[in-house]
């Protein structure tokens, strides 16, 4: 069954407004679905993986990221993303590291 680009640009901007009003798991429905009826695009996905970081589920929103890059390896924003993310990752992976030694930060 095939959707008219009409309801996917209908569902990625109801996901932004979703997302900018901290409404995630409604956003995340939105992408999702976007991404179900139509060749996903480089916006749907990079939307989802904002998604995902807002939701906390960092290593699926770096998952996302990264297979962006393969495609768009010239995206800076996207490299920058990357890198951020990365970080924040390393920092969780430490203070659970610290907090299941016993040692609070």
């Amino acid at each position: 069954m095939s959707f008219p680009v009409s309801q996917y640009a209908k569902l990625i901007s109801e996901g932004k407004t979703f997302c900018a009003n901290g409404l995630y798991l409604d956003a995340e429905v939105c992408f999702i679905n976007a991404i179900s009826i139509h060749k996903p695009t480089f916006e749907a996905f990079y939307n989802l993986a904002l998604v995902y970081e807002k939701l906390g589920d960092l290593e699926k929103a770096m998952g996302l990221y990264t297979s962006l890059l393969e495609t768009n390896p010239y995206k800076v924003s996207l490299k920058k993303r990357i890198e951020f993310l990365a970080g924040e990752i390393r920092e969780n992976q430490l203070a659970i590291k610290l907090y299941n030694n016993g040692t609070f930060i």
